[in-house]
């Protein structure tokens, strides 16, 4: 290893140390590790690219046991270039007749006497449809003529699909998100022939699906899934499928939709009730009315239930409610047969919310982490919610609570604080008002994890803030209260800030209080910074013996820290500084790894 001593000091040890070392240390052939004890380290390196890629140029050995794993999931992430050069190195692995179709399609790169090192598909073990796609998309618009792109995009899509999921598929994680532009009817139809049964992580988030992809496709998919694929421990379900409320009469006139997947109820001219439920999806950019009976449940809403049930030990579920009102109970009946085993649910929908809500998830007894995003209809239910009497410490195995969106209503985020008592440790919510905060200060002594956003400081919150046992605090106010300083407690290992604060009142507020614990400091909006700004942390640092760790800038305010600051970033005083990304009030991406797909 070439060592380069950056100053004098070390290259005058550096030579005493080379001085003294006896000749037969310096001789002595290196140590060779087993196979088995390098696969175990180049394991922990799982998700450290650069060092992996360091690691299959030492030697054959190296290289061929480091490139599954820098192959497990190579569509992960999506960046043009990157993801341009994975589609590149699978076409290489394609068959000679297939490489001639493309060749007589026009492909332009030269690609066809080309043969790669390893064949890669082979080490595939978790896959990620959309980034894949918008990979696809780059690669075939570079190497194909313009007037071939469409029908060229689908069949190297078409080989791509049969070059990945075959009969000797290792897959274990798998995101699908359907694209209207590419038809995955026919890869769907494949897919339920195949054997998934090492699949232990299933996202399926799609949109734009026809009549026919509900009532029969979905189903036989799911369907076979649920005999072939029992080791499922993550799964997450999201079908843009929306009830309405009932629907007067029998003839409906066509409702009005916007750009976006959002949908709406319909529009009616008549006076006549029905008994019926209109549903709603986007097809192609036009919106389809489906009619079904309230009393039956949809072939959609039986498989997934059957999929469900059919898991060894789910751990993790999430979904928005695209089942019939009739298929309530079943669909948590399927999910209270893994009560030891269920730790995190997630609802990015709930429409037919109501008291029963409670009932269901008292008897899932592993449940750690309750999500929300949205509520539809829930006026309906908010008189009855406000009358019913729960019995505190209820839900007494919940202990995370993550609210998502600014509009769920405060009378539920009060009455979930109050049933969970003693047993909540983090509560993650954009919506909090003095109701709210009086309930935590009532009923939730124990919380370590305080995540929130509310319009102003108050005293309740501060004397909150002083009381609990906090291990993370996140604040998003418009204004800072100069009394914070004073009531942050020593316990805290992260603090995030995003309030209008300027650099004297950030300096006088780190001076005044005492985190000597604190590990990780966010901050996202402070104005006026000069270039003292790094020596407030510095000072900081020394105060409290170097525990801190990372400064984390929201990008703008990272880059007005660079242009004034003169030294190297990496000279901090033992913290490093970066950038932070907006704050994220969800637990999904922690559970299943990578970020979901927003739907709204």
């Amino acid at each position: 290893m070439d060592l380069k001593p950056r100053n004098l000091t070390k290259s005058i040890i550096f030579f005493i140390a080379l001085m003294i070392t006896p000749k037969r240390c310096l001789t002595r052939p290196c140590v060779n590790l087993i196979p088995d004890c390098l696969l175990e380290i180049f394991s922990y390196l799982k998700y450290d690219r650069k060092t992996l890629f360091s690691c299959i140029r030492v030697n054959r050995l190296w290289c061929r046991l480091a490139i599954p794993i820098l192959w497990s999931s190579p569509f992960k992430y999506y960046s043009q270039s990157y993801t341009y050069k994975i589609i590149n190195t699978y076409i290489t692995c394609l068959n000679i007749q297939d490489k001639v179709i493309l060749k007589n399609l026009g492909l332009k790169n030269c690609l066809i006497n080309m043969k790669s090192l390893f064949y890669y598909p082979r080490f595939l073990e978790s896959f990620v449809i959309d980034n894949y796609t918008l990979g696809l998309k780059k690669w075939v618009k570079e190497n194909f003529q313009n007037e071939n792109l469409l029908r060229a995009q689908q069949i190297v899509d078409n080989m791509m699909m049969d070059l990945i999921f075959n009969d000797n598929c290792s897959l274990k994680k798998f995101k699908y998100v359907n694209y209207i532009e590419i038809s995955r009817i026919d890869f769907l139809k494949k897919l339920s022939n195949l054997n998934l049964s090492l699949i232990n992580t299933f996202e399926f988030l799609g949109h734009g699906y026809s009549k026919e992809m509900y009532s029969n496709i979905l189903p036989k998919l799911f369907n076979q899934m649920s005999k072939t694929s029992r080791n499922i421990k993550h799964l997450s379900l999201y079908f843009p499928k929306t009830m309405s409320t009932k629907t007067m009469t029998t003839t409906t006139t066509t409702p009005t939709t916007s750009s976006t997947t959002t949908l709406t109820n319909s529009t009616t001219s008549s006076t006549t009730m029905s008994t019926t439920f209109n549903y709603y999806m986007i097809d192609n950019n036009n919106l389809i009315s489906i009619t079904e009976n309230s009393d039956n449940s949809t072939d959609l809403d039986l498989s997934i239930i059957n999929l469900i049930k059919s898991q060894n030990s789910l751990e993790s579920f999430s979904t928005n409610e695209f089942w019939m009102k009739c298929s309530t109970e079943m669909i948590f009946n399927s999910l209270i047969s893994h009560s030891n085993s269920l730790k995190f649910i997630k609802f990015f929908t709930l429409i037919n919310f109501n008291q029963s809500f409670f009932k269901f998830i008292k008897q899932i007894h592993s449940l750690r982490t309750l999500e929300f995003k949205r509520f539809l209809f829930f006026e309906q239910f908010d008189s009855t919610l406000s009358n019913m009497i729960i019995p505190q410490n209820y839900l007494s195995q919940v202990q995370n609570i993550y609210l998502e969106e600014r509009d769920i209503p405060y009378r539920l985020i009060d009455t979930i604080i109050r049933i969970t008592n003693h047993s909540l440790k983090k509560f993650y919510s954009r919506r909090i008002n003095p109701i709210i905060l009086s309930s935590i200060k009532s009923f939730c002594p124990n919380i370590t994890h305080l995540h929130i956003s509310l319009e102003k400081y108050s005293d309740l919150l501060l004397n909150i803030i002083k009381n609990l046992p906090l291990i993370s605090l996140y604040l998003q106010v418009r204004y800072i209260s100069l009394s914070l300083k004073s009531c942050l407690p020593n316990s805290l290992k992260f603090f995030g800030l995003d309030s209008e604060i300027d650099q004297v009142e950030l300096e006088d507020l780190l001076n005044n209080s005492h985190l000597s614990n604190l590990l990780i400091m966010e901050l996202l909006n402070i104005s006026d910074i000069n270039e003292n700004f790094r020596n407030i942390f510095i000072k900081f640092n020394e105060k409290f013996n170097y525990t801190l760790k990372e400064l984390r800038l929201e990008k703008s305010l990272l880059k007005e820290f660079i242009l004034l600051d003169k030294k190297e970033l990496w000279n901090s005083r033992t913290f490093k500084i970066n950038e932070v990304k907006n704050f994220k009030y969800t637990a999904y991406e922690e559970i299943f790894g990578s970020p979901y797909y927003k739907y709204t």
